[in-house]
């Protein structure tokens, strides 16, 4: 779960996110469903699935990646990056990964999901006998649905706010209002977040749609 909450916050902060692991299968299930954690906002840099070994050379890009690797990466990894290793379950950086406004609310709704997909995923249990196809998708619906309803209530906090015409006449002044409202009515604590937020291209996106 503690997972789940830096991954989104990574991708809601456009940071590159390398994920590794040697069995192919897993590794490609897991990226391709990373951009649909952030329904209804889509992910803007660049998405390769799988990234070919001979090309480890564009995990430098100045852009937001989000790959898979087949077990390491074979060139030395960049500090800002992010990287999953799905085999030790571990997350690694070398800066901060800013933790989501209202984060503890968030927690509070996918562990009831959490807990009952780790419970029938537990190996050689007979629980896990049980779990059928129906199941796992209701439990991933759950946890799809729970974050979806906050990245609403997310944007909801500024959409008062935006301000952005057809010929982007009023983008300073937008920026403006919106980063004033941040500071007027976010906790210290989520104001850092929120502001690296409007500075993705999600969040561009979204007020050009």
């Amino acid at each position: 779960l503690d997972i789940i909450v830096k991954i989104l916050s990574v991708m809601l902060t456009e940071r590159s996110l390398v994920v590794m692991c040697s069995d192919l299968g897993a590794l490609s299930s897991v990226i391709m469903c990373l951009p649909t954690l952030l329904s209804p906002l889509r992910w803007q840099g660049m998405f390769v699935p799988i990234l070919p070994e001979k090309l480890h050379g564009f995990l430098d890009a100045p852009v937001p990646l989000i790959t898979g690797v087949h077990g390491m990466p074979s060139v030395a990894l960049h500090c800002s990056h992010v990287f999953l290793s799905l085999e030790s379950n571990m997350v690694e950086t070398g800066t901060e990964i800013l933790p989501l406004v209202n984060q503890d609310k968030l927690v509070k709704r996918l562990k009831p999901f959490h807990d009952r997909l780790q419970a029938n995923l537990s190996g050689g249990s007979p629980t896990h006998k049980n779990f059928t196809q129906g199941e796992q998708h209701a439990i991933v619906d759950g946890i799809l649905t729970v974050l979806k309803l906050y990245l609403v209530s997310l944007l909801d906090m500024l959409q008062a706010r935006t301000i952005v015409t057809e010929h982007g006449v009023d983008e300073i002044v937008s920026d403006r209002l919106l980063r004033s409202h941040v500071s007027e009515h976010l906790q210290p604590e989520d104001r850092r977040f929120m502001n690296a937020f409007l500075d993705t291209q999600l969040f561009a996106a979204l007020c050009q749609e």
